[in-house]
């Protein structure tokens, strides 16, 4: 039997991941014994065994402090520490364990800076890391944040060496963050930073038929598709240009798709030789009517020269206002014209662009 000053101790473990011997760093302690009041951490350099640091600190956390530029980056270490009861006891050392100090990596955007205005609803960012010591890059990380700091979109953990990821479904007018993180061979984890980036776009670019996203920790591949198959009927038989196009010069197709004037919306329209002051497009919700026109007019009597636009008519109860586009020159009959109406929080936009033969 164990007298009462008798004490069994048992060995602690140590943790440390590799750092930057130029900033404080700390050493986490696992103990199970007797409540500690202080340790004793001992560093060795690995190659030669030389003590390189000893210090006693009193302190009830389960850590030990390492001051900043104790070490020597570049350099592979060994230590080992022991626990210290109220009565300054001192537990056997624990086993030791290999680190490296290395300097911090450079680990930043390519393409993006702080503040920077993103004129796309998607934006492929690339980033560069490098390191002084030639420690290799492990894994990676991006996320966008919404303006409260909130994640809602990662690239997840991703383990190659071309740093890149396209964030997807950025809104107009908002602001957002970009943050991204890496780890090193060694354990060494480095982050940007959060990086504020706004968005302020003429027209939301289809960015993608499918996004593939690798959910590594699952071990599969998450599909998404921004194409939705929709039904349309029209008056008389669809008649195709080039297997890409519906001639409707003397046609009209109707879409009925659960579609609602009330909700947010995106519409975007693609066509060429289309008849000046037409109309193109017509939404309806069986009460209301939204009518899309093509017009050609001057805009500018000092400068009496005719351009082409869009007209929006909007319902408001028992009227209605219009919303005109942007002006451009008027287009030859093979340019093709790209048109976009917004709805969004209840406010209507519309944007006409020249896309060229």
């Amino acid at each position: 039997m164990l007298s009462d000053s008798e004490v069994i101790f048992i060995k602690p473990i140590l943790y440390i991941d590799a750092f930057d011997a130029s900033h404080k760093s700390v050493f986490k302690i696992y103990w199970q014994g007797n409540q500690s009041f202080g340790n004793i951490l001992r560093i060795y350099k690995n190659q030669t065994n030389e003590m390189v640091y000893e210090q006693n600190q009193a302190t009830m956390q389960l850590s030990h402090i390492l001051p900043e530029n104790t070490l020597t980056n570049g350099v592979l270490y060994n230590a080992s520490v022991a626990t210290i009861d109220i009565d300054g006891n001192a537990s056997e050392y624990s086993d030791p364990i290999l680190f490296y100090c290395f300097t911090t990596p450079t680990f930043v955007f390519d393409n993006v800076e702080e503040n920077q205005i993103i004129k796309n609803s998607s934006y492929q960012v690339h980033m560069s890391y490098e390191q002084l010591e030639g420690e290799l890059l492990q894994s990676w990380e991006i996320g966008l944040y919404d303006n409260s700091l909130n994640l809602i979109q990662t690239s997840s953990v991703s383990y190659t060496d071309n740093i890149s990821y396209t964030i997807t479904d950025l809104e107009d007018d908002q602001s957002y963050y970009l943050k991204a993180e890496c780890v090193t061979l060694n354990g060494l984890k480095v982050d940007t930073g959060y990086i504020r980036i706004y968005v302020d776009y003429k027209q939301p670019a289809v960015y993608s038929i499918l996004v593939l996203q690798n959910v590594n920790d699952g071990g599969y591949i998450k599909i998404k598709s921004n194409i939705r198959a929709v039904g349309a009927k029209s008056k008389k038989d669809v008649e195709y240009i080039d297997n890409e196009y519906v001639d409707l010069r003397d046609n009209t197709v109707f879409i009925d798709d659960d579609f609602s004037l009330n909700d947010d919306f995106i519409i975007n329209l693609l066509g060429y030789n289309l008849i000046p002051n037409t109309l193109i497009m017509q939404l309806s919700d069986g009460i209301n009517f939204i009518n899309l026109y093509y017009k050609k007019g001057i805009y500018d009597a000092n400068d009496n020269v005719e351009k082409t636009f869009i007209e929006l008519n909007i319902p408001i109860g028992n009227t209605s206002y219009i919303c005109f586009s942007n002006y451009i020159d008027n287009p030859l009959d093979t340019d093709i014209l790209d048109i976009w109406l917004t709805k969004k929080n209840g406010l209507y936009s519309v944007y006409l662009y020249n896309k060229g033969e």
